[in-house]
C-alpha cells in the first residue's frame, strides 16, 4: 500500500462518523474508496431514509462535507471526490446501483444542457 493509499484510508472514519452524525443514526453508513491514478473517489453508501438528510436542501450539506474533507486531504496533498448512494437492497448489489445512479446523472446532464 503507498502512502497516498495511506493517507487517504485514514479519512474513511471521518467521512463515516459526519455522515452519521449529519444523518442522526449510527452505523447506517458505508465507506469504500476507489482509486485511479492520484486521485481517491470516497463512496458513502447510506439507508434511503438518511439519504435526503445527508444531502440537504439544494445539496448544501453533502456540499460543505464534500469541501471539508477536500481541505483536510489537501494537506496530505490528496485529491479527493465525494459520492453519495443508497444502500442497495437485498436483491441488487452496489455496482448495480453505483451503474443505476451513473446512468442518471449521465441522464441528468444531458436534459440540463437542452
Amino acid at each position: 500500500m503507498s502512502r497516498q493509499e495511506q493517507d487517504a484510508e485514514q479519512f474513511v472514519p471521518l467521512v463515516s462518523y459526519l455522515a452519521n452524525a449529519i444523518s442522526g443514526t449510527d452505523d447506517i453508513v458505508n465507506v469504500e474508496i476507489d482509486s485511479e491514478d492520484d486521485e481517491f473517489e470516497y463512496k458513502v453508501f447510506v439507508e434511503k431514509d438518511a439519504l435526503g438528510s445527508l444531502i440537504g436542501k439544494k445539496g448544501r450539506t453533502v456540499k460543505s462535507v464534500r469541501s471539508l474533507v477536500a481541505a483536510l486531504a489537501s494537506t496530505h496533498r490528496l485529491a479527493i471526490d465525494l459520492d453519495i448512494y443508497e444502500k442497495a437492497q437485498t436483491n441488487e448489489t452496489q455496482k448495480e446501483v453505483e451503474d443505476q445512479h451513473t446512468t442518471e446523472g449521465a441522464a441528468l446532464e444531458v436534459s440540463e444542457e437542452q
